[in-house]
């Protein structure tokens, strides 16, 4: 049975994504260490869809997110070495930002277009998974 990975689950898992940075356009704020926590997911849509996906997760369902307490940036990458099509990479202050209540509101109600849009997208296996830091 598959569980899904969240701040109270600890996984133990290896990801390697080689990938191009899709959005945003640019570096920002490159002078930053790295943040606490990520979140990293990587998913897949078929190639009928690929063009309007892209479009609301860029467009509309991404930059929502961004505008969520304790979110930090937030990046996507088009993977040319991996398991999915695509990946997240979702920064954080802290291990409760994705169980927030501005969070669940978020992904309960980003766009119009998301539960056509959820439902043509696939998610890898664990994804996706919160990692924190470690300071050694």
């Amino acid at each position: 049975m598959r569980q899904k990975v969240s701040p109270s689950v600890i996984g133990t898992n290896l990801a390697r994504i080689v990938g191009e940075q899709i959005f945003p356009d640019g570096t920002e704020m490159p002078e930053r260490g790295m943040a606490p926590v990520l979140q990293i997911g990587g998913m897949s849509v078929p190639a009928a869809v690929d063009a309007a996906w892209n479009a609301w997760y860029s467009g509309e369902y991404v930059p929502g997110y961004r505008k969520v307490p304790g979110v930090i940036c937030a990046r996507r990458y088009r993977v040319h070495e991996g398991t999915s099509g695509y990946s997240t990479v979702y920064e954080f202050a802290n291990t409760d930002v994705p169980e927030s209540g501005a969070w669940k509101e978020q992904q309960q109600h980003s766009s119009p277009n998301s539960p056509c849009m959820r439902q043509a997208m696939t998610h890898a296996p664990g994804s996706p998974g919160v990692y924190v830091r470690v300071n050694l």
